[in-house]
C-alpha cells in the first residue's frame, strides 16, 4: 500500500492508523488502531504502537511505517511500500466466539497452547507446533522453522514445553520487508559496521544525537541474543530488533511524549483542554452503569473536564448523578467528588474543570456546595475566584485546582438562564424522542431552577447564554457558553472566522447531540479547526473521534492542556476553518506488512481537514479507495 498526504495545516492535523482482518465476504473486523499528531511524527522508519478500541496498547505488535516530510508543490509520483512490523514477533490472531480476530495476548496465547496440546502431555511435537503456527497465521519457513525449533529446545527432548515455544514465537520473525532495507544498505558482506549504522541513523533517521558510543553500545544490547555479548556489527537480526524497538525507533517525538514542552502561562481561551461527556456513565445514555471507575479511566487517560449531572437524592444533603430522566444507575455526589481528589492530577498536575449541570433544588445545592468544600476546599484543591485579576488565570498558575463551571446567580434571571436550560432540555426531549415546538419549550422553560447562592459563589466559570458575536464581545473572559455538535455545524458553514475569533478569548463547551443514546460519538476535528477548547466526547466509547482525541492530547506530555496554533490565539487573524488554504507540506507515509502475513492489513485515514487528506492519486480528492487487499 501507498499513500501521500498533503497537509494545508500542519498544526492541527491527525493521522489514524486503522488495522482490520480484510474479509472479502463479510465485513472487516476490527482489530487495532493508532493516532498521532502529525508535528510529533519523527522521519525514517519508525515503530507505531498499535492499541486496542480503548486505547490500550498491544505489547506484542507494532507497525512499522517510513516517514517523510516534503516542502514545496505536490510531486506526481511517489511509489510507496508498506509492511505491518511487530515490536516482539509476528502478530498472532484468533477468533473469538463471536467470530471477531484480535491480536493474541500471552493468556489467549497459553489458551490456544493448551488447546493443540491434546494428550496434556505439557509439550508439543514439531508436527504440532507447525499446525499451531498455522492456526495462529504465524507464516514461517520450514527449514528456519527446524533451525529455530532445535536452538530454542534446551533440553534437548525434541519437543517443546510452553516457554520453549514462547522463546520460539519471539524467534520466528520472517521481516522480508526489513532485511530488504538492511542488505540495501549492507551489501554483499551481511553486516553492518558501527560507522555504517551511525551514517543511516543520522541521513535516513534524523538521529543527530547518536554518536559512536551509543551505536556501540546499541550494537552490544541488540545482537546480544543472537551474537554474543561482544559483537562488534551489526547484523540483519539485530536490525530487525532496531525497528521493531520503540526504545530506538519511536515515532513519537520523545520530548514530545513526555515532556510539558509548551508555554502554559497563558489564559485558558489559548488552549484545547481534554474534556469528556457525561463522564459518570459506562455505557449507554438509557440504561447504563454510572460509575466512579468512569472518572477514574477519564482521568487515567489526561482528560481534564469533567461532567456531573447532579440531581436531589433521598437526602438533599446528599446530591446523586445519574443521566436524568433514564435507567441508568446512580452514584453519589460525595463519591465522585472523593475520586476526583485522589484520581483528577494522576495523568499531570494542571487543573481540573467540573463541568456541573445542576437539577437540584435549592438545598440540594447546599448540600453540594457543602461536600465541595468538606473534600476538595479542604485539600486546597478550590482556588478563590481566578479573575479578580480582570482575566481568566493560566494552567500554570492553577496547577492542582479545581474548577467549577456551571451557572451563576443571574442579574436578570430569565434573560440569563433560559437559553442554557434550552441547551439541557434539548437533551432530554430528543432522549426521549418527543422534541417540541420552540415556542412551546420557551414557555415551559419559564420555570427554571433556581441558583443557590452557596453553590454559585464556589463557580470560577459562569455559563452565559450566546446572544451573538457583536454581544459576546462585553463578556468577561470567565464566561462561557455551550454549543451541540449540530450548532457547530451551521457555525462553521455560515460563520467560521467568527467563531475561530471568538475563541480567542472565550472558553467554548461543545457537546453531543442528544440523540446520541448509544454514547456514539461526533467528529471532533471541526470543533478543533474553529479553536473551540472543550470538545466533550464520550470516553466510554472506543470509535475514530476518541482515537483522535487520544492521539492529540497524547502530545505536551499528556498534560492534558494543548496551546493552541498562534492564529487561534491572535485576535482578527481571518483564518476560516471552511477553506483549508494551500498546501504547505507533503508528508510520505510507507506501512509494511511482510507478504507471508495475510491477516492484517492497514487502514490509514487522516482526519479529513484542517487539508489532511488520505488519498490514493490527487484526483481522489477526500475519498478513500479500498484495495483489492482491503487496504484504504
Amino acid at each position: 500500500m501507498e499513500t501521500r498526504l498533503p497537509i494545508s495545516v500542519p498544526e492541527q492535523a491527525t493521522l489514524l492508523f486503522k488495522i482490520y482482518d480484510s474479509d472479502l465476504v463479510s465485513a472487516d473486523n476490527f482489530i487495532g488502531q493508532y493516532a498521532i499528531n502529525i508535528n510529533n511524527i519523527r522521519e525514517g522508519y519508525r515503530y507505531v504502537p498499535v492499541k486496542d478500541s480503548q486505547g490500550k496498547i498491544y505489547s506484542k505488535s507494532s507497525l512499522l511505517v517510513e516517514f517523510k516530510w516534503v516542502e514545496g508543490e505536490f510531486p506526481t509520483r511517489i511509489v510507496r511500500r508498506l509492511t505491518l512490523a511487530n515490536a516482539e514477533l509476528t502478530p498472532a490472531t484468533f477468533s473469538t466466539p463471536e467470530g471477531q480476530n484480535v491480536l493474541l495476548t500471552e493468556e489467549q496465547l497459553k489458551a490456544e497452547w493448551d488447546k493443540a496440546d491434546k494428550d496434556h502431555s505439557g509439550s508439543l511435537t514439531f508436527t504440532e507446533i507447525s499446525r499451531l503456527l498455522k492456526k495462529l497465521n504465524v507464516a514461517v519457513r520450514k527449514k528456519d522453522l527446524k533451525k529455530k525449533y532445535v536452538e530454542v529446545d534446551k533440553d534437548k527432548s525434541g519437543d517443546l514445553d510452553f516457554e520453549e515455544f514462547r522463546v520460539l514465537m519471539e524467534r520466528v520473525r520472517i521481516r522480508e520487508d526489513i532485511d530488504e532495507i538492511f542488505y540495501k544498505i549492507a551489501g554483499e558482506k551481511g553486516y553492518l559496521k558501527p560507522e555504517e549504522l551511525l551514517k543511516w541513523l543520522r541521513e535516513v533517521q534524523k538521529e543527530e544525537k547518536f554518536t559512536l558510543e551509543d551505536v556501540k553500545r546499541m550494537i552490544a544490547e541488540l545482537e546480544k541474543k543472537d551474537h554474543g555479548k561482544g559483537a562488534e556489527n551489526m547484523y540483519s537480526t539485530g536490525f530487525t530488533s532496531l525497528l521493531s524497538s520503540g526504545k530506538y525507533s519511536s515515532v513519537f517525538n520523545p520530548v514530545h511524549e513526555t515532556t510539558v514542552y509548551q508555554d502554559m502561562t497563558q489564559p485558558f481561551a489559548h488552549y484545547f483542554i481534554a474534556s469528556s461527556h457525561n463522564t459518570y456513565l459506562m455505557g449507554d445514555q438509557l440504561k447504563g452503569e454510572s460509575s466512579k471507575q468512569a472518572y477514574i479511566n477519564a482521568f487515567v487517560k489526561g482528560c481534564k473536564c469533567v461532567e456531573l449531572d447532579c440531581w436531589d437524592g433521598p437526602d438533599k444533603a446528599e446530591p446523586i448523578i445519574y443521566h436524568g430522566h433514564t435507567l441508568t444507575s446512580k452514584i453519589t455526589f460525595r463519591e465522585v467528588l472523593e475520586t476526583i481528589r485522589d484520581y483528577g492530577f494522576v495523568a499531570s498536575p494542571y487543573p481540573v474543570i467540573l463541568s456541573l449541570e445542576v437539577h437540584c433544588s435549592v438545598e440540594g445545592q447546599k448540600g453540594m456546595a457543602a461536600l465541595l468544600r468538606a473534600i476538595l476546599g479542604k485539600e486546597g484543591l478550590l482556588p478563590d475566584i481566578p479573575h479578580v485579576t480582570g482575566r481568566l488565570l493560566s494552567p500554570e498558575l492553577l496547577k492542582n485546582k479545581v474548577l467549577l463551571k456551571g451557572k451563576r446567580v443571574p442579574t436578570n434571571p430569565l434573560e440569563e438562564e433560559e437559553e442554557e436550560e434550552e441547551e439541557e432540555e434539548e437533551e432530554e426531549e430528543e432522549i426521549k424522542g418527543k422534541k417540541e415546538p420552540k415556542k412551546e419549550v420557551k414557555k415551559k422553560k419559564k420555570e427554571i431552577i433556581k441558583v443557590a447562592t452557596e453553590l454559585s459563589d464556589l463557580v470560577h466559570l459562569p455559563t452565559t447564554a450566546f446572544k451573538g458575536w457583536e454581544a459576546s464581545l462585553a463578556l468577561k473572559p470567565w464566561q462561557m457558553s455551550s454549543f451541540s455538535e449540530i450548532a457547530v455545524n451551521k457555525i462553521i458553514a455560515k460563520n467560521g472566522p467568527a467563531f475561530v475569533d471568538y475563541n480567542t478569548r472565550q472558553l467554548s463547551r461543545i457537546y453531543p447531540k442528544g440523540g446520541r443514546v448509544d454514547s456514539s460519538n461526533y467528529d471532533p476535528v471541526p470543533s478543533w479547526n474553529c479553536g473551540a477548547q472543550i470538545v466533550a466526547l464520550n470516553y466510554q466509547t472506543g470509535s475514530a473521534p476518541m482515537w483522535l482525541n487520544d492521539g492529540k492530547f497524547c502530545d505536551n506530555g499528556s498534560a492534558g492542556y494543548l496551546l493552541k496554533p498562534e492564529y487561534m490565539r491572535k485576535p482578527k487573524s481571518g483564518y476560516d476553518p471552511a477553506k483549508p488554504g494551500t498546501i504547505k507540506k507533503i508528508l510520505h507515509v510507507n506501512v509494511s506488512f511482510p507478504l507471508s502475513s495475510t491477516l492484517l492489513f492497514p487502514h490509514v485515514y487522516l482526519t479529513s481537514f484542517p487539508g489532511a487528506q488520505c488519498m490514493a492519486a490527487p484526483q481522489d480528492g477526500r475519498k478513500r479507495r479500498k484495495t483489492k487487499r482491503g487496504g484504504y
